[in-house]
């Protein structure tokens, strides 16, 4: 999809297929524009998370509920342990890896007894602490400035492609880093990282040819 948004800026008659894509993203994600469950558990999730978006509470079959065993309050509840040890640890951080020690000491959330936090901010936060989440995210937003200005002034049509594509790609990174239970070991973000990196490197050597 964000490879697919970036061709519509370099070449707007891909409007059509992007617009095809966008809606059937948005169809599976409401089961076909009604906002209720289907068969599918993974889609249900999905429809639910779209359910939080439009400010409606989440369902079960038919019925509105709003309990710890859903994943959206599953999820709030990690952070919450999450921030609440960051407080006591004076934003300092608890350490790598030692977010799941804190989730495991206060006996895990839902049936599943979870203990990863299901979010990569909220992790970088709590693990590293304030001044570490906050140089990770200048840093990723540098990223993300310096991939816009090559796109507007590099020369090679190939460097402008895929320094948008890849920007686009970051972008969406920041909403997708929210729902998987780990990412930290999620070795696709490093192979984004450092084909971001090997685009800012090619245009400096761009510039000095």
């Amino acid at each position: 999809v964000m490879a697919l948004a970036a061709l519509f800026f370099i070449n707007r008659k891909r409007m059509l297929p992007i617009l095809v894509v966008l809606t059937a993203l948005f169809s599976a994600s409401t089961n076909g524009f009604t906002f209720q469950l289907g068969n599918n558990s993974k889609l249900n999730e999905l429809q639910n998370f779209s359910r939080r978006i439009a400010g409606l509470p989440p369902l079960v079959g038919k019925t509105v509920v709003s309990n710890e065993d859903y994943s959206g309050d599953m999820r709030r509840t990690l952070i919450k342990n999450g921030l609440n040890a960051l407080k006591e640890n004076y934003g300092i951080g608890v350490g790598g890896g030692n977010s799941r020690t804190v989730q495991e000491k206060l006996g895990g959330v839902g049936e599943g007894k979870i203990t990863s936090m299901h979010n990569l901010w909220a992790e970088i936060l709590v693990e590293g602490g304030v001044l570490y989440a906050l140089a990770y995210c200048i840093w990723y937003a540098a990223l993300m400035w310096s991939l816009f200005r090559i796109y507007k002034r590099s020369k090679e049509e190939e460097l402008k492609y895929f320094s948008l594509a890849t920007l686009f790609s970051l972008l969406g990174f920041t909403i997708g880093a929210i729902s998987p239970s780990v990412v930290v070991y999620f070795f696709p973000m490093y192979l984004l990282y450092g084909f971001a990196i090997s685009l800012i490197i090619m245009s400096k050597k761009e510039i000095r040819a």
